[in-house]
């Protein structure tokens, strides 16, 4: 038995529902790639479903992970589609024009760098005894104040975020644009800590494919603890 304050069994609860959510999407997936016929493409359509970059009157934690995945797709098609490209017409002696294009690696490194990173930053938020959204916001300014591609909410185009106060949100100069972030939620949106005990459940449960679904990753041996797992990371 293990004694929980209310917000905590709260989140415990969530936190094993996002689970039961996540291994059931891996398990259709799974099932979806099984039945395509790979030996012949007349079977089958293949379709790639790129996320879009989003900008909204108020943008959350799910909007910051769809835009930085954005980032990491733009860097990859910099990378291959320019940079590669443009090598090649070098070495071949090919009198092609140089393509100029921003490079958007400062943005990915304010993103996904250990221990400044805003990801970092918000694992960090998270492991306190009493994690806050504020705190959160301010050690995102103090640690990157210097940074171009961040800034304060009221540097925004737009009115709705200007009214943002200053611990509350900051703006990200993304690639596509600049996205002005509210950090009220970050927190409980990056948490996925999983109880092993809960997981333990899961795996001694009578519906066999309940207990399939958490067989894979499965952690014994660690029961009562609070194994830590961020969206982010």
């Amino acid at each position: 038995m293990v004694p929980l304050k209310v917000h905590e069994a709260s989140s415990a609860r969530d936190a094993l529902a996002k689970a039961l959510y996540s291994h059931v999407f891996d398990y259709i997936v799974h099932r979806i790639n099984k039945s395509i016929p790979f030996q012949s493409s007349a079977y089958y359509i293949g379709v790639l479903d790129i996320a879009g970059f989003e900008y909204f009157a108020v943008n959350s934690f799910e909007q910051f992970c769809i835009n930085y995945c954005n980032e990491k797709l733009q860097q990859f098609f910099n990378q291959r589609i320019l940079k590669d490209e443009q090598e090649l017409y070098k070495k071949e002696g090919l009198g092609v024009k140089n393509v100029n294009f921003v490079d958007n690696q400062d943005c990915i490194h304010l993103i996904e760098s250990r221990g400044s990173g805003i990801f970092s930053l918000l694992d960090e938020e998270s492991k306190l005894p009493k994690p806050n959204c504020q705190h959160f916001t301010s050690a995102v300014h103090n640690n990157n104040g210097s940074h171009f591609r961040l800034a304060l909410p009221r540097k925004s185009k737009f009115r709705e975020h200007r009214e943002i106060r200053d611990e509350d949100g900051f703006l990200v100069r993304h690639f596509a644009g600049a996205v002005c972030y509210t950090t009220k939620h970050f927190i409980e949106k990056n948490n996925d800590a999983l109880h092993a005990s809960l997981e333990s459940v899961a795996l001694e449960c009578k519906n066999k494919f309940i207990q399939a679904l958490f067989q894979m990753g499965a952690s014994p041996g660690n029961k009562g603890k609070l194994n830590f797992i961020s969206v982010g990371s």
